[in-house]
């Protein structure tokens, strides 16, 4: 008992005197390092020294992790191999080497550093499958970038199965570790139920986390659940301006154009067209393509900036490739009119038009819905166009103002001489899953149309397998949708005809 208590005392002791003195650091590095408190000493006494002259790593370091197993100096050896400084090209076999010896000792920084080799292909033959092998085993070291990696790999489908409930897993794990983005990304995996309960409470609280770790986007993203009503109190835009101004100041392009949205609104500040589009030109120019469309708005409108259509162009095309709704209904104004030296082109505004109200433009949807409503007066457009076509155009245009993220299923048939099926019943999907089965089936007099088929996020309508079925009962239209439960909700499917819920699954609309 006496020598474990005096052992500890020795151990506090050297590790005392090496954190004040550099002499006594230096010592250990004189001796057989028999001690695993020396070995530290002196890997961080030698590691100071490298990162001051990266060309040539200490062979203290090398001694360190091949004779005496410490995985850090294996790391730092195969990092300074990595990054030799300006003297010197990389050695991606030496630091290949190291890393994986580091990894095999047990350091997930190694593991998630060799991932990357096998990845690029740097040292060793390009293997993306071995990389997320190692990209697992730094997770499992609690490694927390590790953690991140793996669960955006999860979420896009591509080298891993995509998994909701593995995202999550992973998410959380990278931001108990204290990893920001992990807590970011986390956030909104609460706030959409993707994965998990819904939980808005849950969203915030990590987000705030990512926030305080010092995540600029952390910051914006908490800024505009305030800006949004998502916060304890409702709709706060001091809170708002003051979080989204702090991530914009940090360099967070999104941020920068949503605090433009903010002041040429005059949420959280003074109204001021001119300001706003200095943060729209900022976020744009930083990578953000809804401050590019919103620009672009503000140049084709003259509003705070002086008109200039052909500046305006590319901002509104960028804008408009990210669904900025607006940006998309003055493209097509563009293409109505011919401005910006375009040629005149009314069926490219009626795409750019269509755009636009799929995703949330009110005006863009009135468009559509009176210019169709002619069409049916004229009898230009089949029986079925006309009567769910303008309900659901007008239908969109009373709740436009819910900008979501959509994908629009379509579904219907050339082979209309007796009932007139040529038109297409459209469901808006907020917050799609990446993958998700869905069974829709409509039904009219003796003809039933059923579709039974996998729906992606990515994925582009019109439908490829349709099945056509004959009914001699069945007298009454309606349709039938069933799902997984919890997938959509009632505000999400807007009503054409009679809707079929299975009471399982949905609400009754």
């Amino acid at each position: 008992m006496l020598a474990r208590i005096i052992f500890t005392v020795l151990v506090f002791i050297v590790s005392l005197s090496c954190t004040h003195s550099q002499k006594s650091c230096e010592t250990p590095c004189d001796k057989d390092l028999s001690l695993q408190v020396d070995q530290i000493a002196c890997h961080d006494f030698i590691y100071k020294k490298a990162l001051a002259n990266p060309n040539s790593p200490h062979p203290i370091l090398k001694k360190l992790c091949e004779t005496h197993k410490l995985a850090r100096a294996c790391s730092n050896m195969a990092f300074f191999f990595e990054n030799p400084g300006a003297e010197k090209a990389p050695d991606s076999l030496s630091s290949f080497s190291f890393y994986k010896k580091g990894c095999e000792l047990g350091d997930g920084v190694s593991c998630n550093n060799l991932a990357n080799l096998y990845m690029e292909g740097r040292g060793t033959t390009p293997n993306e499958k071995q990389g997320v092998e190692y990209l697992l085993m730094g997770c499992e070291l609690n490694y927390s970038p590790s953690c991140y990696r793996v669960a955006v790999i999860t979420a896009r489908g591509i080298l891993l199965k995509y998994d909701a409930e593995a995202v999550v897993h992973f998410m959380k794990k990278g931001c108990d570790l204290g990893d920001a983005m992990s807590c970011h990304d986390l956030g909104y995996l609460y706030m959409e139920g993707t994965g998990t309960n819904r939980n808005q409470s849950l969203a915030l609280n990590v987000i705030s986390s990512s926030c305080d770790m010092g995540l600029a986007r952390g910051c914006g993203s908490l800024g505009s659940f305030y800006l949004l009503g998502f916060g304890p109190g409702g709709v706060d835009y001091a809170r708002a301006y003051e979080l989204i101004q702090r991530a914009c100041s940090e360099d967070d392009p999104p941020s920068c154009s949503n605090l433009g949205y903010m002041i040429e609104t005059g949420k959280g500040a003074p109204a001021d067209a001119k300001r706003a589009a200095q943060y729209y030109s900022k976020g744009c120019h930083a990578g953000d393509n809804l401050g590019c469309g919103n620009l672009g708005v503000l140049l084709a409108e003259g509003r705070g900036v002086a008109r200039d259509d052909k500046e305006a162009l590319p901002y509104l095309e960028r804008g408009c490739s990210s669904k900025t709704s607006e940006a998309c209904r003055f493209l097509a104004i563009f293409h109505e009119e011919g401005r910006a030296n375009l040629p005149k082109s009314k069926s490219t505004g009626k795409f750019y038009r269509k755009i636009a109200c799929e995703n949330g433009d009110v005006p863009s949807c009135y468009y559509l819905s009176k210019e169709l409503q002619s069409l049916c007066k004229k009898g230009e457009e089949p029986i079925l166009s006309c009567r769910t076509g303008v309900k659901r155009m007008l239908s969109i245009c009373s709740q436009a103002h819910k900008k979501e993220t959509s994908v629009i299923y379509r579904f219907g048939t050339k082979n209309h001489t007796e009932l007139q099926y040529d038109g297409r019943i459209e469901f808006r999907i907020d917050a799609w899953p990446t993958e998700e089965k869905l069974t829709l089936s409509f039904s009219r007099g003796p003809v039933k149309y059923e579709v039974l088929e996998t729906i992606s996020k990515n994925q582009d309508p019109p439908l490829k397998k349709v099945k056509l079925e004959i009914n001699q009962s069945n007298k009454q239209t309606s349709i039938d949708c069933k799902y997984p439960a919890g997938s959509l909700n009632s505000d999400i499917v807007k009503k054409a005809y009679n809707i079929k819920s299975d009471k399982t699954s949905t609400k009754n609309l």
